[in-house]
C-alpha cells in the first residue's frame, strides 16, 4: 500500500469541503468528476498493485476528512445554538456521520470500479497487442 499517495489524494476531501463552506458548492458537483478521474490516473500510474484497493482508500479518505470538517463546523454552529435537533430527533452530527459512511463506501466504490475497469481493458489491451 502507498499509504502517501493515498493521503495525498485524500487532500482534494479537504480542499472540496473548503470549498463547500466558503460558499462554493453548487460548483462542486462538476468539479467532483475531475477529482475522481484525476484520482484514477494517478492511482494507475503509481500505485505498485491492488488499484482498487488503492482506489477505495483514496476515496474513502477523501469523504473521512470532507466530513470531519463538516462536523467540526456542525460543532461549531450547534455550539453557538444556530442548529438544533432535527424533526426527527436525530442530532444533526449523527446525520453528517452516517452521510459520511455512505459517501465514503460510495466515492470508494467508484474509484475502487474505475481502477478495475481500466486494468482490465489495460490487460486486454496488451495481451491482443502480442
Amino acid at each position: 500500500m502507498n499509504w502517501k499517495l493515498i493521503f495525498s489524494l485524500s487532500s482534494f476531501g479537504v480542499g472540496m469541503e473548503l470549498c463547500s463552506l466558503m460558499g462554493l458548492g453548487p460548483f462542486l458537483i462538476f468539479l467532483w468528476p475531475i477529482v475522481i478521474v484525476t484520482s484514477v490516473c494517478l492511482i494507475g500510474a503509481r500505485a505498485p498493485g491492488r488499484f482498487a484497493l488503492h482506489g477505495f482508500m483514496a476515496g474513502a479518505m477523501m469523504q473521512l476528512w470532507a466530513g470531519a470538517i463538516h462536523a467540526y463546523y456542525i460543532f461549531d454552529l450547534s455550539r453557538i445554538g444556530l442548529v438544533e435537533v432535527t424533526p426527527h430527533r436525530i442530532h444533526p452530527q449523527l446525520i453528517n456521520a452516517l452521510e459520511t459512511a455512505a459517501a465514503a463506501a460510495v466515492t470508494g466504490a467508484v474509484i475502487a470500479a474505475l481502477l478495475l475497469l481500466t486494468t482490465k481493458l489495460e490487460q486486454r489491451r496488451i495481451s491482443q497487442a502480442r
